[in-house]
C-alpha cells in the first residue's frame, strides 16, 4: 500500500478501490464529487475535506469517498490497492 495511505482506515481504501464506489460525477475545477449511497437513491456529495456520508460525520476521518475522490481527482494513486471485494475472494480460495 502506498505509504500516503498508511493512516486512513485500510477497509475503506479498499471499499474506495470497488467499481460500486464508481463517483456519479467529479467536478475537476471545484474538486467535489457526488456518490451514489450504499443503500436507497440518495447521494453523498463529496470534497478531500468533507463528505455528507454518515462515516465521516462520526469519525471526521477521511471516508472512502473521499479517499475515491482523492484518486479520481489524480492526488492519490490506488493502483497498488486490492479492493475489499477481491481480497475477500481470494479467502474463498
Amino acid at each position: 500500500m502506498d505509504s500516503s495511505l498508511y493512516f486512513w482506515k485500510e477497509s475503506n481504501v479498499k471499499k474506495a478501490c470497488e467499481a460500486k464506489l464508481t463517483p456519479l460525477s467529479v467536478d475537476f475545477v471545484a474538486k467535489t464529487g457526488i456518490f451514489p449511497a450504499s443503500k436507497g437513491s440518495s447521494v453523498y456529495t463529496c470534497s478531500p475535506d468533507s463528505c455528507s456520508c454518515a462515516d465521516f460525520s462520526i469519525n471526521r476521518k477521511p471516508c472512502k469517498h473521499m479517499i475515491r475522490l482523492a484518486y479520481e481527482l489524480h492526488i492519490i494513486d490506488l493502483s497498488g490497492v486490492e479492493s475489499s471485494v477481491s481480497a475477500s475472494k481470494e479467502k474463498n480460495y
